[in-house]
């Protein structure tokens, strides 16, 4: 096996930089090739010299830093059976050996901004700040049980903190980032903290949202019906009502889905009696990078959902609502689509405390989305089919949605068609 170098600090002292002093550096010495990766800071040859002998504790924190970058060449050496630049950087500049948490979620957060998942990302990166706020400079091997649990009892519930669906989003990303951990020999197996199918004692089990709370974010079809119905005047009130209207016609699909529709996604079928009948065909935004990109979902397109798109539809634009244009980056895209959904749901709890709904500080465009299933399921259909309308890939997701319905819920009728009264100023200001 071909000896690996030790790499020590270096003062680059090729260059002065403006400041009067020179970079410091981890020197990767190789056969005759000398290699140089900066450690973050600057210093004078005086300097330089008094922190190698520790002799100034003022500095301390250069210390600890160059510490650092150190020991992570020094993983990413172990790593290498034999040594070459290529390998010892996919290590050491991207940290692909690390097993600093925040460097590891960086790690995915980088994957994923590649692969235009910026969603989930920001996700990623919400979701390491929260842990940091328990403690700082978490090892993948700090995440243990009582950790977790320590988390849960600082982070989630009372004024301030998270909700439970928030901490648990967080949490289910940082189960990913254990398990790539894992896969990558940086933490034993035997470390792993959360609970499994077969291993339940001494470990954590990430919280579920509190199913009363959930149950007061659903719309019944009667308080739909009761939005719909109410008399609105502002434009922006109607823009409300329109959108809670075309997403329940879209069997509760989600926003993103919603506003990612153009012309292309609507297709022409025959029925038995060869009337033309038209449809809303497209495939889940979220589902783009997975194997199951290719399930597609299905809606009449009603002729009220034609009318809501007549209002908005921009001559010239492909895209039934004017969110998007087509020419945005993944960030952008899912910028635009916040914003929107944010005013639609600040509006949607207008328009429901109008209405009268008690449960109207709950609702967002998701409810809509519980609002079908809710109404499905009661009606006796399968789950399969209720999966379909939904969009889902697997029954265990369809499965969450029927295990949170109350009891309560009456039955209404046996279509999902709406019961709207004609308006003649659908369209006022």
């Amino acid at each position: 096996m071909i000896p690996k170098p030790i790499p020590p600090p270096y003062l680059d002292t090729r260059r002065m930089k403006k400041n009067g002093k020179y970079p410091v550096k981890i020197c990767v010495p190789y056969k005759t090739n000398k290699y140089l990766y900066p450690v973050g800071f600057d210093m004078t040859e005086r300097e330089f010299s008094s922190l190698l002998a520790g002799s100034n504790r003022k500095f301390e924190t250069e210390k600890r830093s160059l510490n650092k970058r150190l020991s992570e060449a020094k993983t990413a050496m172990d790593q290498l059976e034999f040594f070459s630049k290529e390998a010892f950087e996919k290590y050491f500049e991207d940290k692909a050996g690390t097993t600093d948490l925040r460097e590891c979620f960086e790690n995915v957060i980088k994957t994923m901004q590649k692969g235009k998942r910026a969603g989930t990302a920001m996700i990623y990166d919400q979701a390491i700040k929260s842990f940091e706020k328990v403690k700082t400079g978490l090892q993948v091997v700090d995440i243990t049980p009582d950790f977790l649990q320590e988390y849960e009892n600082q982070i989630i519930g009372g004024e301030g903190k998270l909700s439970v669906t928030t901490a648990a989003m967080y949490l289910r990303a940082l189960r990913a980032v254990i398990n790539i951990a894992i896969s990558d020999g940086k933490l034993d197996r035997k470390h792993y903290p959360f609970t499994t199918m077969y291993e339940k004692h001494n470990r954590y089990k990430i919280p579920a949202p509190n199913e009363r709370k959930y149950n007061a974010g659903v719309l019944t079809r009667k308080q739909i019906e009761v939005i719909i119905n109410h008399s609105f005047t502002a434009k922006s009130q109607m823009r409300a009502v329109h959108m809670i209207e075309f997403i329940y016609g879209c069997g509760g699909a989600n926003i993103t889905d919603i506003l990612s529709l153009t012309e292309d996604n609507i297709v022409t079928f025959y029925n038995d009696n060869m009337k033309p009948v038209k449809l809303l065909e497209f495939r889940r935004q979220k589902r783009q990078r997975t194997k199951n990109k290719d399930k597609v979902i299905q809606h009449v397109y009603t002729e009220r959902m034609q009318e809501i798109v007549s209002v908005y539809k921009k001559p010239g634009s492909k895209f039934l609502f004017p969110v998007l244009n087509g020419t945005e980056t993944a960030e952008k895209k899912r910028e635009k689509v916040r914003t929107f959904n944010k005013r639609i749901n600040h509006m949607i709890r207008v328009i429901a405390k109008k209405a009268g709904l008690p449960n109207w500080e709950s609702l967002t465009t998701y409810s809509i989305r519980h609002s079908v299933a809710t109404y499905l399921f009661n009606e006796g259909y399968s789950i399969n089919i209720v999966g379909d309308v939904l969009g889902h890939d697997s029954t265990k997701t369809t499965e969450a949605y029927k295990g949170r319905l109350p009891v309560i819920f009456n039955k209404v009728s046996n279509d999902l068609k709406l019961s709207r009264k004609p308006k003649t100023s659908d369209w006022a200001d």
